[in-house]
């Protein structure tokens, strides 16, 4: 897949998970090897979700998992607190320094 067909597909799921599911998600980004450009016929397609620091991001990265099944294409989400997006998160630190910010569309 191209980046803008990734691109379409994280803007149509985080669509799904606020609009119709309403999850309360801060900001969203695409990372990993599709951002980095370095992605593959299996690469799967790596989101983050900021979300609110009193939610269970165990249990919330379980249900985006469940609802990534809706989409045609391997979904790897992840839910990163407000608190832990920071630069001394090492995977909120990658996210900063390679990943693209998605936006919801309207």
């Amino acid at each position: 897949m191209d980046k803008e067909t990734v691109f379409s597909i994280a803007e149509k799921y985080l669509y799904f998970l606020v609009k119709e599911k309403k999850y309360d998600i801060k900001k969203a980004y695409l990372f990993g090897s599709y951002a980095k450009g370095t992605a593959h016929k299996d690469s799967d397609i790596d989101l983050a979700f900021v979300v609110p620091n009193d939610i269970d991001t165990f249990d919330m990265q379980i249900q985006f998992m469940f609802l990534s099944r809706n989409f045609s294409v391997d979904i790897e989400p992840h839910p990163i607190k407000e608190e832990d997006f920071n630069i001394s998160n090492h995977l909120a630190s990658e996210i900063m320094n390679t990943g693209c910010e998605i936006k919801l569309s309207k």
